[in-house]
C-alpha cells in the first residue's frame, strides 16, 4: 500500500539539463491508501474538450450548491510546478499535508514546467486538480465555454519581475531588446505583452516564450536582455547572472496584490467528488499557515528539500530568501483581480473576452486536527 508520486518523463532542471525522470523507489512514500491505482504518464488532449454531468455544462453553481456533498474519490492527481511561487504545493508535498488532508485517498502528484501544459491536462482530466497561474485557468474556462474547471482556492500573490541586463534603465532602453517569458499565453507572458502595449513599446521588443530554467542560461550568455519571470527565476538572475530589477510587477495592481498561482479542480471531478475538493483546499490552507507560522530556516530546508526530489537541486539561502521576500501565501484567490486578467489577455493578444463570474468557487477549508486537537506540521529541532 503505497502513495505514489510522478512526474513527467522528461524535466528540464534549473541548470538546462534535461532530466529523464522514472517512478522508482526514491518517489514512493509509504501511505496506507487504496491499491491497484493506475499512475498517469502522460496526456495528448487539448483544451477544447468538453464535460457530462450535472449541472448543464456552462451552468454556473454556487459554493452552497457545489460543496454539499461528502463524496470522496478513491485517487486524486495533483499538477504542480516546482517553483517557489508553488510553495504551498511544495510544502504540501514535502511535510506531507495532502496525504494527512485526503486520508484514505490515493494520491499522485505530477510537476509541470508551465501554465498552459497544466491546464491542457487538468482540462482534458489527465490530472484532477493543479495549481496554475490564473491566466491559462481563464483561457481554459474560455475555450470550454464555461466547462471545464474551477478555481477553488487561491495559492500565492506577487513574486513576479522583469528583471534586465545591466545598461537598461527605463522602458525606453528597451527598444530592441530580446525578452524572455515563462510560455506564450502564460500569466507572465501576458502581463509582459501589456506592459510593453502601455509603454508603446509592443513594435520594439521581441518576446521568446523559453522555459525558465533556459531563460537563465540565455541571459548569463548575454542572449536576451530582460525577462518577465516568477520566483524563484527572478532572484536568481539578480544573485546569479547579474541582473536588476526594472519592474516589480506588484506596483502594477492596486495594493500591490495580484494572483501569481490558484488551485484548480476539473469540474466533472469536483461537482463528482467534493469533499476531495474540500480536502485539497484544506490542505493548501495548512501549507499556507506553515508558511507563515515557520521559521525561515525551516521553511529553506522544506522547500529545499522537495526541489532536490523533483528537480535534483537545492536553492541557496540568499535566493530562497529574496524570492520569499517578493511573495504573499494566501487561499484567497483573489477573484476581482480576474475580470482584469481578462482584459490583459485581450490587449495582449492571447485570449478573448469571457464571463468569468462562475470561474472562482473558493471551497472551505475546513483543517483536520491531529490526534491532539491541534493541527499543523510537526518541525525539525
Amino acid at each position: 500500500m503505497r502513495r505514489v508520486r510522478i512526474t513527467s518523463e522528461l524535466t528540464t532542471a534549473p541548470d538546462g539539463r534535461v532530466l529523464t525522470r522514472a517512478a522508482g523507489p526514491r518517489r514512493a512514500l509509504v501511505l496506507a491508501v487504496a491499491s491497484g491505482t493506475a499512475l498517469l504518464v502522460g496526456s495528448t488532449a487539448v483544451l477544447g474538450a468538453t464535460w457530462q454531468g450535472e449541472p448543464e455544462p456552462g451552468a454556473e453553481i454556487s459554493a452552497e450548491e457545489l460543496y454539499a456533498g461528502d463524496q470522496r474519490a478513491d485517487s486524486v492527481r495533483l499538477g504542480y510546478f516546482p517553483n517557489v511561487t508553488h510553495a504551498p504545493a511544495l510544502v504540501g508535498l514535502q511535510a506531507e499535508l495532502f496525504t494527512e488532508h485526503l486520508a484514505g485517498t490515493a494520491f499522485h502528484a505530477e510537476t509541470f514546467n508551465a501554465g498552459p501544459a497544466a491546464v491542457e491536462a487538468l482540462t482534458a482530466g489527465a490530472v484532477d486538480a493543479a495549481f496554475i497561474g490564473p491566466t491559462p485557468a481563464i483561457h481554459s474556462y474560455a475555450q470550454s465555454a464555461g466547462e471545464s474547471l474551477y478555481v477553488v482556492s487561491g495559492a500565492a500573490a506577487g513574486g513576479v519581475q522583469l528583471i534586465v541586463r545591466e545598461g537598461i534603465e527605463s522602458p525606453e532602453d528597451l527598444a530592441g531588446a530580446d525578452l524572455a517569458t515563462p510560455q506564450l499565453g502564460g500569466t507572465q507572458d501576458v502581463a509582459a505583452r501589456v506592459w510593453l502595449a502601455e509603454q508603446g513599446l509592443t513594435e520594439d521588443v521581441a518576446i521568446t516564450p523559453t522555459d525558465n530554467p533556459q531563460v537563465l542560461r540565455l541571459f548569463e550568455q548575454g542572449r536576451i536582455d530582460a525577462a518577465w519571470v516568477p520566483e524563484p527565476w527572478a532572484s536568481r538572475l539578480v544573485h546569479e547572472a547579474g541582473g536588476q530589477v526594472l519592474v516589480d510587477e506588484r506596483d502594477l495592481w492596486p495594493e500591490g496584490q495580484f494572483p501569481t498561482t490558484v488551485l484548480a479542480v476539473n469540474q466533472e471531478f469536483a461537482q463528482t467528488y467534493p469533499q476531495t475538493v474540500k480536502d485539497l483546499a484544506a490542505a493548501t490552507e495548512a501549507a499556507v499557515t506553515w508558511l507563515d507560522d515557520t521559521d525561515e530556516g525551516q521553511v529553506h530546508r522544506t522547500l529545499n528539500a522537495q526541489l532536490d526530489e523533483d528537480l535534483g537541486l537545492e536553492l541557496p539561502a540568499p535566493v530562497l530568501t529574496r524570492s520569499l521576500e517578493q511573495l504573499s501565501f494566501t487561499t484567497d484567490p483573489l477573484q476581482e483581480a480576474f475580470p482584469q486578467l481578462v482584459e490583459d489577455s485581450e490587449t495582449a493578444g492571447t485570449g478573448e473576452a469571457v464571463d468569468v463570474g462562475g470561474l472562482v468557487i473558493p471551497a472551505p477549508g475546513e483543517t483536520p486536527t491531529d490526534q491532539n486537537g491541534a493541527p499543523g506540521v510537526e518541525e525539525e529541532d
